[in-house]
């Protein structure tokens, strides 16, 4: 998983100065890094936390429109690490086709890999074929070692 405290740090770093200049776009990216490293630590309940605070943000949830697969993949998943697997897979299947709608292949990519995580212990072959299309568009676009959290 790499050095959290680390990735904490350079984020905070880059909040700060985007907070500083009055970047809001900037300063939203860098919440949501902070929010996918609270869910890769499997701290749902502060991600969750955090997640609402930026989408009350009325200057961040403007900003927030390029990146509402990732805010959804995010609650989706810590959703499902707090236990809620039936509302986490909601979330993340809603994201799926969202992102299938807008035609935006890496997000696509990232939910269907996300989702043959949550899926895996009760659907395995349902699972497979997620993984399998979500290795295709990966390899189309480059993508040698996709992000996934935990679940």
């Amino acid at each position: 998983m790499g050095d959290t405290r680390r990735a904490h740090e350079l984020v905070g770093r880059s909040r700060a100065e985007s907070e500083r200049q009055g970047a809001h776009h900037e300063r939203a990216e860098a919440d949501l890094a902070t929010i996918e490293i609270l869910v890769r630590e499997r701290r749902a309940d502060a991600a969750l936390d955090a997640l609402g605070r930026l989408l009350a943000d009325d200057a961040a949830r403007a900003a927030l429109d390029a990146f509402a697969p990732m805010v959804q993949r995010l609650r989706g998943v810590a959703l499902v690490q707090q236990g809620d697997r039936p509302g986490g897979r909601a979330v993340l299947a809603g994201a799926l086709a969202a992102a299938r709608s807008d035609d935006n292949t890496y997000a696509v990519a990232l939910l269907l890999d996300q989702l043959a995580e949550v899926d895996a212990p009760q659907d395995p072959a349902g699972a497979a074929r997620a993984r399998a299309e979500a290795s295709a568009l990966f390899r189309t676009l480059g993508v040698v070692r996709p992000a996934r959290c935990p679940v």
